[in-house]
């Protein structure tokens, strides 16, 4: 909800969701701003790295997304397709770990579809990018490789909150949904969605005897 309030308020075309346990170099802005040059490009993003509070990186996210996919697609910059992202990997997966590591371009998100994700308090960040770039057929999507945020992990840190509780496996299953809905996917992506919803069952250890 605050994202969307701090969204409404702003007064130019690009913005910066910069949350508080997060914290990046000082050239950014300056790597990620010119992929707004193609004027198609909805959300540019860097590569990010999860530290501790003494700046050690203790998580990478291409550790994350080696279990899924070839990393080659993250070893390099590239510009793509909203549609060439989602089928591929973004539909599996949220291949965006921290928010703070994105730029948005205001002019190429469609709000009245972003408003969805008003209700979602855990995995609504995935479902952000989704309806962001998904909000017109020919929005386009940057990464830039340079490892230029960071996101602190520590004992109140929202990753840790939210770590194995329900209400976020829900939220996970309702975003699914919406994909499959949503998007016609390949046999293969389909595999990898559904092998990850069984992850998340075994990862959740959860209790159907009294179901």
């Amino acid at each position: 909800k605050q994202w969307l309030k701090g969204i409404e308020l702003t007064q130019y075309d690009y913005f910066w969701i910069a949350e508080a346990d997060d914290y990046c170099e000082l050239n950014f802005l300056e790597v990620l701003l010119p992929a707004f040059d193609d004027e198609k490009v909805a959300l540019a993003y860097c590569q990010s790295k999860f530290v501790n509070l003494k700046g050690e990186i203790i998580a990478d996210e291409v550790d994350y997304k080696r279990k899924y996919f070839s990393i080659e697609h993250w070893l390099s910059n590239y510009v793509v397709s909203q549609e060439f992202e989602i089928l591929n990997y973004l539909s599996v997966i949220n291949t965006i770990p921290n928010a703070s590591a994105v730029v948005f371009n205001k002019q190429r998100i469609n709000f009245s579809e972003i408003e969805i994700v008003r209700d979602y308090n855990k995995a609504g960040d995935w479902l952000f990018y989704l309806t962001s770039l998904g909000a017109f057929v020919d929005n386009k999507i940057s990464y830039d490789i340079s490892l230029l945020n960071y996101y602190v992990r520590h004992e109140n840190s929202a990753y840790i909150s939210n770590y194995q509780k329900p209400e976020l496996f829900k939220e996970l299953l309702h975003i699914y949904e919406f994909v499959l809905q949503n998007y016609n996917l390949t046999f293969s992506t389909n595999q990898l969605i559904f092998k990850q919803i069984y992850d998340l069952l075994l990862w959740y250890d959860f209790d159907f005897t009294n179901e």
